[in-house]
């Protein structure tokens, strides 16, 4: 108990091991000669952690997708305490209205990819946040065909105690 001298009380409450949530009700009574009253508090501690991706958080994701075929980038979440309030993927370089969005509570989001050619060749960055913390997942997409225009070159010399080589590969498909 604390007394200051106009004789307000007060009660300090520490709390000293909190878990990722902590939440307690804790009732107050003050009584004199005359009455007693009651002041109920509720008390929600939260630690935040996350969000996190299942396939990786804040790193970059190496995509290959082959010219004409269909492909999908999905970002799930694992785990969020505060649970996730937005979600979204980005497709670096777009306007706003191209953004794959979702709102409270959802932990994936996946961006389809049809017929794939050169233009979705691009970075998507997942998102997720909240309201605390956000967290990234980037994808760097190369589309392109197998390496069907490959040549090599092997060109050596000779000495009496030595032989020196080099080999060139030169690749002028369009894969990665």
């Amino acid at each position: 108990w604390k007394i200051e001298r106009n004789g307000t009380e007060w009660i300090e409450v520490i709390i000293t091991k909190a878990s990722n949530v902590t939440s307690k009700k804790f009732e107050c009574s003050a009584r004199n000669n005359i009455t007693t009253s009651f002041l109920t508090y509720e008390l929600s501690l939260v630690d935040p952690d996350g969000p996190y991706f299942i396939e990786g958080t804040n790193k970059t994701i190496w995509s290959e997708i082959k010219s004409g075929s269909n492909a999908s980038l999905t970002c799930t979440v694992k785990s969020s305490v505060p649970p996730v309030t937005e979600l979204k993927a980005v497709p670096h370089g777009e306007p706003e209205s191209n953004w794959v969005v979702k709102r409270n509570g959802t932990y994936s989001i996946e961006v389809i990819i049809t017929n794939a050619d050169i233009s979705n060749a691009m970075n998507y960055t997942c998102t997720a946040s909240n309201g605390i913390r956000t967290s990234t997942l980037d994808y760097q997409n190369f589309v392109g065909g197998p390496p069907n225009a490959v040549e090599t070159s092997i060109k050596y010399k000779e000495t009496d105690d030595e032989i020196n080589f080099s080999i060139t590969v030169s690749d002028k498909s369009e894969a990665p």
